[in-house]
């Protein structure tokens, strides 16, 4: 018959302050988790919204570049009153209907 001794060397406080310390880490990783997970939906709910614009709401001014399918313009387009200058891509007549 063989019998092992093991002594537990640490006193309680010690192990007490060990084991609080590993339930707070990991509740901090829990939440931490949590939060990237909320962030991450948040985010993939906020899509892009692009107004639909009139004809007499853009205007076009210099051609500031040109591509493969058209020709890029400074536009002035009036949303709401406001006036704001975006840059603006034409497609060629020979354009693909894929790419308009």
């Amino acid at each position: 018959v063989v019998v092992v001794v093991v002594e537990n060397t640490s006193s309680p406080s010690q192990s007490l302050s060990s084991s609080t310390v590993g339930v707070v880490v990991g509740v901090f990783v829990f939440l931490l988790v949590i939060v990237a997970v909320v962030l991450f939906l948040r985010r993939s709910r906020h899509r892009l919204t692009v107004p639909l614009l009139q004809r007499s709401a853009i205007r076009f001014g210099d051609k500031i570049g040109e591509g493969h399918y058209g020709n890029v313009f400074e536009a002035e387009v009036t949303i709401q009153g406001s006036i704001r200058t975006y840059a603006a891509k034409t497609l060629r007549p020979g354009a693909k209907k894929v790419h308009q």
